[in-house]
């Protein structure tokens, strides 16, 4: 649930003219979506995936130079 994107105006491009609200992706979404798998007894039916660690080959298989250099 810990999860922050900051701020956001939405799909208002940044220009200083509107005031940023809360980002549409944020910890309450994750929290309403968790509480409800739990409500609906989806949870433990699911199975966790564990992350792996990725060499850079692997990386640019999936994502361009740039965008690795840049993450």
């Amino acid at each position: 649930m810990w999860h922050d994107n900051g701020a956001a105006s939405g799909t208002y491009p940044v220009s200083g003219e509107f005031q940023p609200g809360i980002h549409v992706e944020n910890p309450e979404t994750k929290r309403r979506l968790k509480n409800l798998l739990d409500a609906y007894e989806v949870t433990p039916e699911l199975t966790a995936i564990h992350p792996i660690p990725m060499d850079e080959s692997a990386l640019l298989s999936f994502h361009t130079p740039q965008y690795v250099d840049l993450v």
